[in-house]
């Protein structure tokens, strides 16, 4: 909360610019995500598997590439689909 006779300024977050990446699967097996990363390594660059706990699961998650700008992104986005991983998105990679 701002003092009587100041004014805070609102910085805008930069949702087009950052670290992005396209997750092209998510599973609780570890060797089902392994499989998957084997299978893209044919096609694509930067596969990698991230690891997340929810507190219950672990959830090991296939994702492709790195990218700068979320276009870029959603560019890689659309032709990994079009090659038919259709529940692939992108996403902003966590800090």
């Amino acid at each position: 909360k701002a003092s009587a006779g100041t004014t805070s300024s609102y910085v805008p977050v930069n949702y087009q610019e950052g670290s992005f990446t396209i997750q092209v699967g998510a599973f609780s097996n570890r060797e089902n995500a392994e499989r998957l990363k084997r299978k893209l390594n044919r096609s694509y660059k930067n596969v990698h598997i991230t690891t997340y706990y929810d507190g219950y699961d672990t959830f090991y998650r296939v994702r492709v590439g790195i990218c700068s700008t979320l276009e870029e992104a959603e560019a890689n986005e659309k032709i990994i689909i079009k090659n038919g991983y259709k529940n692939a998105f992108a996403i902003a990679v966590d800090k």
